[in-house]
């Protein structure tokens, strides 16, 4: 008996400790009941959740009908923060409704059940009308003001001529601050991802923020970039001594100084660079010979760029983001530091990022260039017939030329053939990793064979 009663306790105790590191799940309302709806469009919900545990917490996915769209968070949820999942249902015929979605994280085995219901009496004849069940019942949403000011994060002083870029759902708009560094947009209601970028300055982030006619004045403080190591410091001049006695001197020919580094691409070899990067950060990617290999192929690429060269990176899984707006590749520290933070979680949806990555390429395009997006995943990639006249459009040049390369991760053929045949009509190149000794090299010398003077 005894003996049974220490296993019973040694058990207990082992289960104890496993949950002390264990995130937690705790969601405020599980059910949204929307009551009577007349003249619907697309109805929204807002369901807020908080981890409870000691450890973060991930939304892995979200299973659900058709006739629901799901924003779930793309970053960890810290102990003690809160977090939001954004529900949009388009209904499709009349009357009554209950529709489930289950929520998978690294909570538990067990998915969280999210409900919703209601009573349709009618629908609306507008594909625009959106009503919203997280602020008013029964108030149509009109598309309100987002404002915000860009200042200086030292000094407190506006910037002006800033870029502020929002964008949901792959729609990227764009908005330039005042000389008092004000902006201000028309937004429908949702969540959105917000970036500010000054020419001088870091760049600043605000993810998955929820917008609505309440939402307070944004503030984004840049940080002032502080001056490259690499630039001589510059002596303070002597007083020149005169002297009257003519010298004759053999003409001198000056000294020519090179602005190639060591370790970088050369300039007088190589054009610039505008390298987009469409990062597959699903959860299909978390092996070893993937998102592993991945980083140190663009890690090496990254040390051999210059000033002149240009760094976007966009992952997607569920939803296409901008982690790195379109940077000088001398910013080096920010660039490692955003790709060491990659995670593989959620589903894939990569037909979601290539729009948003063209938009990104045009925007930084650099004229007689290499301009370039770099696709790498290692799951099938549908494309939709939008996709495919946008990869005509760029590919061809009729405007800007942008080509695009495809990197291939993993063993599924028919997902690489897919990538082999993309990167064709994106009149680039197709590249597959298996091993540290092919990740060390490929991109780079993918870079160098396309910006070869």
């Amino acid at each position: 008996m005894r003996i049974f009663l220490l296993i019973v306790f040694s058990l207990i105790l082992e289960y104890s400790f496993a949950q002390v590191d264990a995130p937690q799940v705790n969601f405020e309302v599980s059910h949204s009941s929307l009551g009577q709806v007349s003249n619907a469009g697309t109805l929204i919900s807002l369901f807020t959740f908080k981890n409870t545990g000691n450890s973060p917490l991930y939304v892995l996915r979200a299973d659900h009908a058709k006739s629901i769209t799901v924003q779930i968070p793309q970053h960890s949820i810290l102990p003690n923060d809160t977090a939001s999942i954004l529900v949009f249902y388009t209904p499709d015929r009349k009357g009554k409704f209950n529709e489930k979605i289950i929520v998978y994280t690294n909570a538990s085995d067990k998915p969280a059940i999210l409900k919703l219901s209601g009573d349709i009496k009618s629908l609306s004849t507008s594909p625009q009308e959106c009503y919203s069940f997280i602020l008013d019942n029964s108030s149509q949403i009109k598309p309100p003001l987002c404002a915000g000011t860009v200042i200086n994060k030292g000094t407190k002083l506006p910037i002006a001529v800033a870029k502020v870029s929002i964008y949901s759902s792959n729609q990227l708009v764009g908005k330039t601050t005042t000389q008092d560094g004000d902006f201000a947009i028309t937004l429908n209601l949702g969540l959105y991802d917000f970036m500010a970028t000054a020419e001088g300055y870091d760049t600043a982030y605000k993810y998955e923020t929820y917008f609505n006619k309440n939402t307070p004045r944004l503030i984004f403080e840049l940080s002032p970039r502080t001056a490259s190591r690499d630039t001589p410091a510059i002596a303070k001049a002597e007083p020149i001594k005169r002297d009257t006695t003519p010298i004759v001197t053999a003409p001198v020919d000056s000294p020519i100084v090179s602005r190639n580094k060591p370790g970088q691409l050369s300039y007088d070899d190589y054009k610039p660079n505008n390298i987009v990067f469409l990062i597959d950060i699903s959860s299909s990617m978390q092996g070893k010979e993937r998102l592993p290999l991945l980083k140190i192929s663009i890690n090496k690429m990254i040390s051999q760029l210059r000033d002149i060269d240009r760094i976007t990176i966009i992952t997607y899984a569920d939803k296409a983001r901008v982690m790195v707006a379109s940077t000088t590749a001398d910013n080096k520290t920010e660039i490692y530091r955003s790709i060491d933070t990659l995670r593989a979680l959620g589903m894939t949806a990569g037909s979601k990022g290539l729009d948003l990555a063209y938009q990104m390429a045009s925007q930084s395009y650099i004229n007689e260039a290499n301009n370039q997006i770099i696709l790498a995943t290692d799951g099938a990639f549908t494309l939709k017939s939008k996709d495919q006249r946008t990869i005509r459009k760029y590919s061809s040049g009729l405007t800007k030329k942008i080509t695009l390369t495809t990197v291939g991760f993993g063993s599924d053929r028919t997902s690489l053939k897919v990538l082999e045949e993309l990167s064709k009509a994106g009149k680039g190149n197709y590249i597959y990793i298996n091993s540290k000794e092919l990740a060390e090299n490929a991109i780079l010398d993918e870079i160098k064979n396309n910006s070869k003077r």
